[in-house]
């Protein structure tokens, strides 16, 4: 395998995306040791039992088991009139009674904050660690979600994943309609399975909003250059996007946005020669050559999102076309279809339903034979509060993979039941 080096051109890019967030950062972690305002503790845990009709994630052959989560939480958060920071850590245990070698654990932590430096300037920054397995958790998306979870585009092999990011911004307020915004963000995925490519990402994007004199509408244009490099490709990625917003009442808003793309894929491929070899038995002998093919396209970007927030119901519809990234380190073109819906029956009781479709295709036209591209996802439940921030959720979830060559198609469903327990707190500080 052969690892791309990293571009001249682009180093000058990451230079100036890391000190636009070594900046932010440097502006937002002194608000800790001059603290004054709010801060919001909120500890839990969450025990969940699951049965899963197909917990190894096999085409043929699947195994049925019984899986056994833990998860204990903890999250907080400073406010105080300028400033805001947040954090969060959890840490999952995963066990099975019969597949005890697919037991696992799972991790996430995160830091962010913003901070006010002028009466019109404002900075934000970020920093993230996941820890986590590919395929295996099958879990029932919240009922705030709009987007299709998409974890298992392109991964056929449950693999160890660990995934690192950071990223900052500034914004810019030119009036009392006008902002202008700079933003930057770094991630970076490795796998512990071979056939994954590890991979790295870099995004750079300015964006400029109105709002207008209707107050319930706003207009957006954004433009971006972003890459990824890994162990078989360097993507390079432009696009370009106008945006609008609206409120149609107090429950309900849309969004809305659209724009081209170009990406430049340069991609090794294993390429079969014959060289003749005189005097040899046969005269000929087969090589197998990595070659680089360069690879453009045209596409588009495109969003559109209806959400609605009442008093005893939600309801959220998305749909996504973005440039993502496979596991095996290609390009992919893709669409995502959301919806979700909750209803609170009474006082404690409430009921949440979430389905989604995901496609994907790759950006270069070449398909990754025994790849997903396809995945179906569908959930309901029952929630039950029986004491103040404490309560009992069981329901149901089925996904369905689809995929070509050895792929094959997957289903699985399973029927889970979960008790969270939550202890928040605020102080004064």
């Amino acid at each position: 395998m052969r690892v791309y080096p990293k571009r001249a051109g682009f180093l000058g890019f990451r230079r100036l995306g890391g000190g636009l967030v070594v900046t932010a950062l440097t502006l937002l972690l002194p608000v800790m040791a001059q603290a004054a305002g709010l801060l919001n503790l909120n500890t839990s845990v969450d025990f969940s039992g699951r049965y899963d009709s197909n917990a190894n994630v096999q085409a043929q052959g699947g195994q049925s088991d019984e899986v056994f989560d833990l998860t204990p939480s903890v999250s907080l958060g400073l406010n105080e009139l300028r400033w805001s920071l947040t954090g969060n850590a959890s840490y999952s245990l995963h066990r099975y009674v019969a597949e005890k070698n697919l037991a696992n654990e799972s991790m996430r932590l995160g830091l962010g904050g913003q901070r006010t430096l002028t009466e019109r300037l404002s900075a934000t920054g970020n920093v993230s660690y996941n820890r986590d397995v590919t395929l295996l958790t099958q879990e029932a998306a919240t009922t705030t979600e709009t987007t299709t979870a998409t974890t298992a585009n392109l991964e056929r092999v449950p693999s160890s994943r660990r995934s690192y990011g950071w990223g900052g911004g500034l914004s810019y307020a030119l009036s009392e309609r006008d902002s202008l915004g700079a933003t930057y963000s770094h991630s970076r995925e490795t796998y512990g399975f071979a056939g994954y490519a590890a991979s790295q990402s870099n995004s750079f994007s300015l964006s400029l909003s109105r709002a207008l004199a209707t107050q319930r509408d706003s207009l957006s244009f954004s433009t971006s250059y972003g890459t990824n490099d890994s162990d078989v490709s360097h993507v390079k990625n432009y696009s370009a996007s106008l945006g609008w917003s609206h409120s149609l009442s107090e429950t309900w808003s849309m969004s809305a946005n659209l724009g081209p793309r170009y990406t430049e894929t340069r991609q090794l491929r294993t390429a079969l020669e014959l060289v003749l070899v005189p005097g040899a038995d046969p005269p000929f002998e087969v090589v197998f050559r990595s070659v680089e093919g360069v690879f453009t396209s045209w596409g588009m970007g495109a969003g559109l999102h209806v959400s609605h927030g009442g008093e005893r119901s939600t309801f959220g519809l998305g749909y996504q076309r973005d440039l993502s990234y496979s596991a095996f380190g290609e390009a992919r073109e893709s669409d995502s279809l959301s919806a979700n819906y909750s209803y609170r029956l009474t006082e404690r009781l409430s009921l949440g339903l979430s389905g989604g479709l995901f496609l994907s295709r790759s950006a270069a036209g070449v398909e990754t034979a025994g790849g997903y591209w396809r995945t179906y996802s569908a959930s309901s439940s029952l929630s039950y509060s029986f004491m103040t921030n404490h309560s009992v959720r069981v329901g149901y979830s089925y996904t369905r993979n689809e995929g070509n060559g050895s792929a094959g198609t997957v289903d699985r469903y399973a029927v889970f039941i979960t008790v969270s327990l939550a202890f928040p707190k605020q102080f004064d500080i």
